[in-house]
């Protein structure tokens, strides 16, 4: 059962994660539906949409989600590694369901903001931004 503090976490997490979210779907979406020559690839879209939505998501988190106290110097390249596997699912999947597969770029959006969060929260609370006794090293 997850106990009153975990529940508020997830909250938190919840609350910067649609924002990061709704920034990464709003800005892949305009790009990759842009008009003629001024659309991007979805998976180029996705890539610059993401790195747009990462600010939101190291500072959210930080503060506001894990309450994290630690140096930017140890936190912050632990998040960009972290950001690199977020980058790499955000990527894959328009490749793969997109310019492989044939679907919509909808599809690829759907399904980065299912499972992005999904693993940033389990990197990010465990290795990044890690409280006592739940630390990766």
């Amino acid at each position: 059962m997850l106990r009153l503090p975990d529940l508020a976490r997830i909250m938190r997490f919840g609350l910067v994660g649609v924002a990061a979210t709704l920034t990464y779907a709003g800005v892949a979406a305009m790009l990759s539906y842009g008009q003629g020559a001024k659309a991007f690839s979805a998976t180029l879209a996705s890539f610059v949409a993401y790195l747009i939505a990462m600010p939101i998501s190291y500072f959210g988190h930080k503060w506001l989600t894990f309450g994290s106290r630690g140096s930017h110097a140890q936190e912050a390249p632990r998040f960009v590694a972290s950001a690199l596997l977020g980058i790499a699912i955000s990527c894959f999947l328009p490749l793969t369901l997109v310019e492989w597969l044939g679907y919509t770029p909808a599809v690829s959006i759907v399904a980065a903001t299912i499972l992005v969060p999904l693993t940033n929260y389990v990197v990010l609370g465990l290795w990044v931004f890690p409280t006592s006794g739940e630390q990766l090293t």
